[in-house]
């Protein structure tokens, strides 16, 4: 029986220690998990004995997050009765976790009416750590990826977008999606250090009742990442000592990320991430300095950008608003650029002249000469031009030539040799010249025939002759100061902003006598006058509204030692650093000033001595009418008288005497008396002074029509003898005179209409022909010696009295003078 028992226990331990191993255990379990049956490696995963394994709950020795697994696993393996599998965590005083792998399938016993589960078990702890490791390389790959996909994107932002807030939105946004925060902010230093100028702002949907006017100054989690210039974070903000710092109503801060931007190692700006669940990294803070980074180069690009358009925009708007045209040519002589008044002088657009030869802008007969000095010029670096002010002739579009002021500047890139030439015309200026040179002329012959006519006037005559001749040398004094003025004068650039200067040349420094330093950010009105600030506020007012205001105007301003000066101003609007601004040109005009003020003190003091002239001309005729007829003429009645009383009485008594030779001398006498009285009303009617200008006028008419019998004149005289001062009723005669002798000698008329009224603030006359007329600018533009001095006289002798003198004459309609009187 013993040998038998052990033939039976031989086999049954060769079967039980087959499945011995250590990776796997075997259990019998009950319908309610119970184990009924364990091998020893099973009780070794378990880390039990065998002994103290059967009939405990399986699900004993199970981690409590996989007990219901196992159940549900149980439950399934007895109602469907077919092999299952699951994986489960056992429990275990290690710290390494063990993983096991069970396989299950229900065994029936019919006759008890019974079920049991018969479970495999395998240490699978391993391959779980693989797994396990193989789901954290993913992780992480996935996570690097996703890092550098962000970063591409960061890369991508700091290129695609021009302007910096556009960038440093889309790299903020990267930054936040890639690290998972769910607020934050980019602000920049402001210039000053400190505060916070916020550029852009991610509440993350929470309400925020903070002012945004209200300062973000630099302290705090902020100041220390300004001053490290390294990315720091606080992940338990709500508690630590930084949340006293934010003001009322600021959003919920749990955790906080700041990454400085860094440009040239000085901090100008942050990258700031808040709220992110879970809290920041030391990853985090590595991935928020690569974006810190990133925003910085596309601040540091916008930087570089837009001070470059400043620049470009200040050369442009100096060059755009000068008075001057500027053209820029290549050594091959091509034009390179074309500035707006070069356009308005010689009448060709940017798009005509850009890549043409500059030497369309000149005469044919000039041109060989250019292109020659032009070829030597490049070749030997030299030009007599250069650095000077030379005096050339220019030509227009429509063919005109023109007198021009060039100075001429050479410079050389690596591109090749260019000359900028500043072109002014000075047309104007030969134009006034020659006006002057033809006034003198005229002035000069009018004092010469006035001498003539009064040789006999009195010393004191002769003494404002003199004094003429002083204010004529003083004129010519003045206005050779006043062409070295035009020809040596400094032009001033500045740039005003928010009423303060933003930008000043050296020219406009030495203006006003301060530096460039002292200039820069002070008021501009201070540079002004106090009587024109007011003016000059306004008018700046206005032009940055958009009102029409005008570009050029003078005033007063103040230099530095407070000594007052005249400057001329021009203005045009540009837009600077992103601001509206206004960009002006300013000429020291205070030696114009004075030039001028000498030029309107000599005229007047020439209108005095010509209205002198004129006053002792009209009492000199009145002194010589009235001899004549005073003296000369009574005299000659007189003996016309006694010739005729003695033929009488020698006719009485006469016996043989023949007394024909007396009588024809009376004829002879008749006729000098009429003589003497044509000469006294030539010189100055009797009739004006005794009776008036309106009687005159009356009988001045007649005897034209007398001697002009084919000459019909109308009159129309709507004013009294009382509304005329007494000092004008000479001066309408003559003007009168003038004109009605002109009608007799060249119009040709047969109908003159003469007419005088009274206006509300002063009289007028008016004489009308409808003669042949002729041509008034070339009559005018003749030589005075050709012209005649018609009239000049009528024109001198009114505007001296204050009236304005008008003519208009057309060829084959007439002629009409009107002379207006202000009273």
């Amino acid at each position: 029986m013993s040998d038998r028992k052990l033939k039976i226990k031989r086999p049954r331990r060769r079967y039980t220690d087959q499945f011995d191993i250590d990776s796997i255990g075997f259990f019998t379990l009950d319908r309610n998990g119970r184990i009924i049956k364990a091998t020893s490696s099973g009780a070794k995963l378990l880390g039990v004995k065998l002994d103290n394994l059967l009939n405990q709950p399986f699900s004993d020795f199970i981690a409590a997050d996989f007990q219901e697994p196992f159940n549900v696993h149980c439950k399934q393996v007895l109602e469907h009765q077919i092999r299952q599998g699951c994986d489960l965590k056992l429990k275990n005083d290690d710290q390494k976790p063990l993983y096991v792998q069970i396989e299950s399938k229900a065994i029936v016993i019919q006759a008890e009416n019974d079920a049991y589960i018969q479970t495999t078990v395998t240490n699978i702890s391993d391959r779980k750590q693989a797994e396990d490791a193989l789901c954290n390389a993913l992780e992480k790959s996935q996570q690097r990826a996703k890092e550098v996909s962000a970063l591409l994107e960061g890369s991508r932002a700091v290129l695609q977008y021009r302007d910096f807030k556009d960038s440093a939105i889309a790299i903020f946004d990267s930054c936040k999606n890639l690290i998972g925060a769910t607020a934050g902010y980019v602000a920049l230093l402001t210039k000053d250090g400190l505060e916070n100028q916020l550029l852009h702002l991610d509440s993350g949907g929470l309400s925020c009742t903070v002012d945004p006017s209200l300062p973000m100054p630099i302290r705090g989690l902020r100041e220390k990442a300004y001053r490290t210039r390294k990315t720091v974070f606080e992940n338990n903000f709500a508690q630590s000592d930084y949340v006293d710092l934010l003001p009322p109503g600021h959003v919920r801060l749990n955790n906080l990320l700041f990454a400085p931007l860094v440009i040239n190692a000085k901090a100008v700006g942050l990258l700031g991430l808040a709220n992110k669940p879970g809290g920041f990294t030391e990853n985090d803070a590595r991935i928020a300095t690569g974006f810190g980074e990133f925003a910085a180069v596309a601040l540091f690009n916008s930087q570089t950008l837009e001070s470059l358009e400043h620049s470009e925009q200040r050369f442009r708007s100096v060059v755009e608003s000068a008075i001057d045209a500027i053209i820029t040519v290549d050594g091959r002589g091509k034009i390179m650029f074309w500035n707006r008044q070069a356009e308005l002088m010689f009448g060709y657009t940017s798009d005509d002249v850009l890549g043409q030869p500059a030497a369309i802008i000149m005469p044919e007969r000039f041109r060989k000469a250019h292109i020659k000095k032009l070829s030597q010029a490049v070749s030997t670096g030299i030009s007599n031009f250069t650095g000077k002010t030379i005096e050339l002739v220019g030509l227009k579009k429509d063919g005109r030539e023109f007198p021009l002021e060039l100075s001429l500047a050479k410079w050389e890139t690596g591109e090749g040799v260019f000359f900028t030439a500043i072109i002014r015309d000075i047309t104007a200026r030969k134009q006034a010249e020659q006006a002057l040179q033809e006034a003198r002329f005229e002035l000069e012959h009018q004092v010469a025939k006035r001498t003539a006519e009064l040789a006999r006037a009195n010393e004191e005559l002769r003494h404002r002759i003199h004094e003429c001749e002083l204010a004529e040398s003083a004129l010519r004094e003045s206005e050779q100061k006043y062409s070295t003025l035009v020809e040596d004068a400094l032009i001033g650039v500045y740039i005003a902003q928010d009423g303060k200067i933003a930008f000043a040349n050296d020219k406009f420094s030495k203006i006003y006598g301060y530096s460039k330093e002292e200039l820069i950010g002070m008021e501009s009105l201070k540079l002004v006058h106090p009587e024109d600030r007011e003016r000059v506020r306004e008018m700046r007012v206005k032009r940055l509204g958009g009102q029409k205001v005008p570009s050029e105007y003078e005033i007063r301003g103040l230099k530095k030692n407070g000594a007052t000066i005249w400057v001329m101003r021009s203005y045009s609007l540009i837009n600077y650093k992103g601001k509206p601004a206004i960009s002006g040109i300013v000429a020291d005009m205070t030696k114009r000033r004075l030039a001028e003020d000498a030029l309107r003190k000599s005229d007047k003091e020439l209108r005095i001595l010509s209205n002198q002239l004129l006053s002792a001309e009209e009492k000199e005729r009145k002194r010589i009418a009235r001899e004549l007829h005073d003296g000369i003429g009574q005299a000659l009645s007189a003996i016309k008288f006694s010739v005729e009383n003695s033929l009488r009485d020698l006719d009485l008594h006469r016996k043989s005497l023949d007394l024909n030779p007396l009588q024809t001398v009376i004829p002879l006498i008749q006729k000098t008396i009429e003589e003497v009285r044509r000469i006294v009303k030539d010189l100055r009617p009797s009739i004006l002074d005794d009776l008036g200008i309106l009687a005159t006028i009356a009988w001045f008419c007649r005897e034209f029509q007398s001697v002009y019998s084919s000459v019909r004149i109308e009159k129309r005289i709507d004013i009294t003898e009382d509304d005329i001062p007494p000092p004008l009723k000479i001066i309408i005669y003559r003007v009168l005179q003038e004109a009605l002798n002109n009608v007799a000698k060249h119009s040709r008329a047969d109908q003159v209409y003469l007419a005088m009224h009274k206006k509300p603030k002063g009289i007028e006359l008016l004489v009308k022909d409808n003669g042949r007329g002729f041509d008034l600018e070339k009559t005018i533009s003749l030589n005075p010696s050709r012209r005649g001095f018609g009239l000049a006289s009528m024109r001198e002798r009114a505007e001296l009295s204050g009236a304005r003198f008008d003519i208009d004459s057309q060829i084959g309609k007439g002629t009409t003078i009107r002379v207006s009187w202000k009273l």
